[in-house]
């Protein structure tokens, strides 16, 4: 008999060694289950409990760093009046400018208004007007500053310069005479 065995007589002996056997190996499974518990998590936490991260108040906080905005430069407006060597002014009128610099052309089709406008990137620019009915084109020339009399005999376009957010009016192209 051992120290922690109590010795009774009776039924009840044997049922006091049975709960006594019992408690013993409930200890021992109680403390391998928590060896195993303690032991598992050390494995596992490196692997997939994620680490805590400290995260910084707003005052430690520095603001995210941001996409450049690409700048768009405001266009500038070339506006006139419109003529035609009619009556009429045909429905397949364009008005157009060309960029000096790029070559670039950009066009509005205006019908048959009687007035353009054509929002344009700053830059120097010839303007004219054009029919799809007819080849020729009508420029913004020094004939028509001249007014477009006989003796206004110089017919070479004149450049326009257009500034970013400004207008640039009374560019109109009439200079239908254009010597062949």
């Amino acid at each position: 008999m051992t120290d922690d065995e109590v010795e009774f007589e009776g039924p009840g002996k044997a049922r006091s060694l049975f709960y006594g056997a019992l408690s013993g190996v409930g200890v021992a499974v109680i403390a391998g289950a928590a060896f195993y518990l303690a032991y598992s998590s050390s494995r596992t936490s490196a692997r997939s409990v994620p680490q805590q991260v400290a995260i910084p108040s707003e005052k430690e906080a520095s603001p995210l760093p941001q996409p450049p905005v690409p700048t768009v430069e405001p266009k500038g407006t070339i506006a006139g009046a419109v003529s035609y060597p009619s009556d009429y002014i045909p429905d397949d009128m364009k008005i157009c400018a060309r960029n000096v610099k790029t070559r670039e052309d950009e066009c509005v089709l205006n019908g048959s208004k009687q007035t353009y406008s054509l929002s344009v990137s700053p830059g120097s620019y010839l303007v004219w007007a054009q029919s799809g009915s007819e080849t020729g084109r009508a420029f913004y020339s020094k004939a028509v500053v001249c007014g477009l009399s006989v003796e206004c005999t110089d017919h070479d376009p004149l450049e326009i310069e257009v500034v970013s957010g400004e207008i640039v009016s009374n560019v109109d192209p009439g200079d239908w005479y254009v010597p062949g």
